[in-house]
């Protein structure tokens, strides 16, 4: 049992259904990769047969790969959709599919996808056993079966037999300074919470002492964090060694040693380091990195970052939001939701992003090893179903609103009465939500509105009631006896403002931004080519049309980045522009593929078309270009 309690806890997964946009493309991704004949037949069964075949280590000789992290990807997300839609089919299942990947299970309890299970050199040994045990330990809270735990605490056992004290230390391990490796702390810790054997635990404190004892001395993320140094600068070269969801999964194994036995410092190593992330890595976008490295991304205005990342950035705010109820760490997950991860699926919610740019043109995801799996691709629906977990939460106090998505949601009381609420409104069109309480029989609580930062002013009024305005930041308290069809209009804020990109805060040396440019433009969508193991990159640009690093600046409208896109006028979208005098935004119609469109109009007279950013771009082809930057 955790010493350490949730102050704000979200609702059950089942208890809400997310609506509008998010939540079509939430239901499309789950229908394409989960929960389809075509999921279930063909895309999940490449994930349990890489256990039968276990041939990882027998690709590339003296190295490993990861096809075994799919299973597990696959089945979180799976999971996940069970929960949220209550769907008893996919649940059954999900059973059978736990049954089979626990028949390749050896008598030594041994599961896995790599022929020789020491391997654990230059490999993704130990990281892919992280997903299958990450996977265990929630298919037992789901189904309830004991042999799922038993399969899961012989799993973990047969681990500690070979990497551990006295023996393979984990942090000498695969790739990255040992933080792939590392990052099975949060299952270890997970299955400790649901068996209750201390030798878990046990191996959980090993694992945050092995981060300081890496030969080359990193990543030593413990010490770093406490001392709230940027990510970066923890040590030379991070685009060689600084992964970035690897380091994140170890932080947020980090925040649940920390809820197992309360030790203080490792919640301040976890906020300092999120916080250096917002200020280093995070784009206004709300992706994180460079590639798929920290290298204080942030202050390059060429940057280009993983889907993944994003998913991972999101559970990290989502896991310290609950923790200390801070509201910054929603304005961290909506930035990110609504810009980075709705732009990362493709049109028909079937395949993902692996590469995030924010002008000129995305990168789609190229399969690995398994023809209908890629890391991004596997990762993304869990990220959606994530954000159910946000939008309304509970405490003591009452019930808080985090995202101002369209949602119904069915919530109990700590007094055991029991609510219905719906949120309706959509941002992208109005300025107002409503939140409508319903089969409710008179019951006093607290509701807290999150007042956003995106918003100058916000009020909101109940009933025929005048509105009221809320001050300050955090979230507007409102306390009353409420009734069945009581309702709060919430209004906001939704002029277009800025973020700035100064190119002078923090600059790179010119070296470094020249690399960094480089290898901007050498990105492209990897091709198979028969016969070979090394990629080869169609690249479509040119190091000359990376932006000049020079001071610019994102609009947003609420919290929606926009773009300019060459699909909504014959205009060249990279042209110089003003992004002070705007006189009025007006809605227009899109084209296709494209969601929303607004036409801002200047003082001089001229206008200009824009986008949402989540829409920018998301035909993945070369020849239609789009910018978010003025």
């Amino acid at each position: 049992m955790y010493k350490i309690k949730n102050v704000l806890t979200p609702l059950p997964i089942g208890s809400l259904q997310l609506k509008g946009r998010l939540g079509d493309i939430l239901d499309r991704t789950a229908e394409k990769r989960i929960i389809s004949e075509f999921a279930l037949k063909v895309i999940y069964p490449e994930t349990e047969e890489a256990f039968r075949r276990r041939i990882d280590d027998r690709d590339i000789p003296g190295r490993g790969v990861w096809r075994g992290e799919f299973w597990g990807k696959w089945m979180l997300s799976a999971i996940a959709a069970c929960r949220y839609y209550k769907d008893e089919s996919l649940e059954l299942f999900i059973a059978r599919a736990v049954e089979g990947l626990l028949s390749t299970q050896e008598s030594n309890g041994y599961i896995g996808t790599y022929h020789d299970p020491g391997f654990t050199g230059p490999s993704w040994n130990i990281w892919c056993r992280k997903y299958t045990l990450w996977a265990l330990v929630e298919a037992y809270e789901l189904l309830k079966d004991e042999k799922i735990l038993d399969a899961a605490v012989k799993f973990t056992d047969h681990l500690i037999s070979e990497v551990g004290p006295g023996k393979k230390e984990i942090i000498e391990t695969g790739y990255f300074c040992g933080m792939p490796s590392t990052s099975i702390l949060g299952p270890i810790i997970r299955l400790f919470n649901a068996c209750e054997k201390k030798r878990f635990l046990d191996y959980g404190l090993y694992i945050v002492d092995q981060w300081s004892r890496h030969p080359g001395g990193l990543p030593n993320i413990l010490e770093n964090g406490l001392k709230n140094r940027p990510v970066h600068l923890w040590g030379n070269n991070p685009e060689e060694w600084a992964k970035g969801y690897e380091l994140i999964s170890c932080v947020e194994g980090l925040l649940e040693l920390y809820c197992a036995v309360g030790t203080r410092e490792y919640l301040t190593a976890a906020e300092n380091i999120h916080s250096r992330l917002v200020l280093w890595e995070r784009s206004p976008v709300g992706s994180v990195g460079f590639n798929d490295k920290f290298v204080g991304s942030r202050f390059l205005k060429n940057t280009v970052s993983e889907i993944c990342d994003a998913v991972y950035w999101n559970r990290l705010s989502h896991k310290l939001l609950c923790l200390t109820g801070d509201i910054s760490y929603l304005d961290e997950i909506e930035k990110s939701l609504y810009n980075a991860l709705l732009s990362g699926i493709n049109r028909d919610c079937s395949w993902a992003l692996r590469r995030l740019r924010l002008t000129h043109e995305h990168i789609p995801a190229h399969n690995h090893f398994l023809r209908r799996h890629q890391c991004c691709v596997d990762n993304l629906p869990r990220g959606y179903f994530q954000a159910a977990e946000s939008a309304v939460l509970q405490s003591p106090s009452g019930i808080y609103i985090g995202l101002y998505n369209e949602l119904d949601a069915h919530v109990c009381l700590l007094s055991g009465k029991n609510i219905s609420l719906s949120l309706k409104g959509n941002l992208y069109d109005s300025d107002s939500v409503d939140i409508t309480f319903t089969h409710i029989c008179k019951a006093e609580f607290s509701l807290f509105l999150r007042i956003p930062y995106w918003s100058k002013t916000m009020s909101y009024g109940i009933n025929e009631e005048s509105p009221v305005i809320c001050n300050g930041a955090g979230f507007q308290k409102i306390t009353r006896a409420w009734q069945h069809n009581d309702r709060v209009r919430i209004t906001f804020d939704l002029s277009i403002r800025r973020e700035l990109f100064e190119a002078d805060r923090n600059r790179p040396d010119q070296d470094i931004i020249s690399w960094h440019e480089d290898k901007w433009s050498k990105m492209g969508l990897i091709m198979e080519e028969s016969g070979s193991i090394d990629p080869v990159e169609n690249t479509t640009l040119r190091k000359e049309d990376a932006l000049p690093h020079r001071s610019g600046a994102v609009l947003f409208r609420g919290p929606f980045a926009l773009s300019r896109d060459e699909r909504l006028e014959k205009k060249d979208v990279f042209a110089p522009m003003s992004c002070s005098n705007i006189v009025t935004v007006m809605p227009c119609k899109p084209p296709d593929g494209i969601y929303r469109s607004w036409t801002i109009k200047y003082s001089d007279g001229s206008t200009v078309l824009f986008c949402d950013f989540a829409s920018a771009g998301n035909n993945w082809g070369a020849n239609e270009r789009f910018n978010t930057y003025v």
